[in-house]
């Protein structure tokens, strides 16, 4: 599903970047990240938010989103999601969904194991930008010349996607490492035990892609390998969620 973010909400989602005082440290690293980098980043991962905003208006739902300035340290523990309404009925989500925003050319949805598990989110979105990081980087820190921002919302995954038929994530990834070209015969879900461990003794000899990571340990899916769809899952959360009184 492809949205057009509108430059009034790009700027919201620029001033907020600009703003934002949560935690220097890089994807749970213990590097500091650097001015702009951070600004980039929170910039992207809003954008994406607000795209999810509105493909949930397509579906008949409107979402809160989350622009609350944390104090260094302090996080939204992985929920990009305040409140769901269908018409006038609000509720306050009991499953929390982390809005995970990638490059154009990207199709991985990688999730830090540090914000895997219970506590976390309970589904993952990804949003793909059209616009490569360069265009949005001049566009956010250099000219501030703000545009409607094109999104394509690529799919869901629920935490329990990551884990194969033996137990374990599907990939797992330390720090350093960098994603592989998934060959064509691969690009389907490995689908038993015998197709997973094939992809496994495979995947070092494909050739790598990007950059190194810097996570301790990574957990990842292919956009391909998504079966989620947006709207069955916002209406799970809708129905299960608390309503406001």
């Amino acid at each position: 599903m492809l949205v057009k973010v509108p430059d009034i909400q790009v700027l919201a989602c620029a001033n907020f970047a600009a703003a934002v005082q949560q935690s220097r440290k890089q994807f749970g690293s213990a590097d500091r990240r650097q001015h702009e980098q951070q600004i980039l980043d929170t910039f992207e991962g809003k954008v994406a938010e607000c795209a999810l905003a509105m493909a949930a208006k397509m579906c008949g739902y409107t979402i809160g989103l989350d622009f609350k300035l944390y104090a260094e340290g302090e996080t939204d523990d992985g929920n990009d999601i305040t409140t769901i309404a269908r018409g006038t009925d609000v509720r306050v989500p009991r499953h929390r969904v982390d809005v995970k925003a990638v490059g154009s050319s990207s199709h991985w949805l990688l999730v830090e194991a540090h914000k895997y598990g219970k506590g976390w989110a309970d589904y993952y979105v990804l949003a793909r930008h059209q616009f490569s990081r360069d265009a949005l980087r001049h566009m956010v820190i250099v000219s501030r010349a703000l545009t409607d921002i094109p999104v394509e919302i690529v799919g869901v995954a629920s935490r329990a996607a990551f884990v194969a038929p033996d137990g374990k994530p599907f990939v797992s990834l330390m720090r350093g490492s960098r994603l592989r070209v998934v060959p064509e015969h691969h690009k389907q879900c490995p689908d038993g035990l015998h197709a997973v461990r094939q992809f496994r003794r495979e995947w070092d000899e494909w050739r790598e892609m990007g950059p190194r990571l810097d996570a301790p340990l990574n957990y990842g899916l292919r956009a391909e390998w998504l079966t989620g769809d947006v709207g069955e899952i916002l209406e799970y959360v809708w129905q299960h969620g608390i309503v406001e009184d």
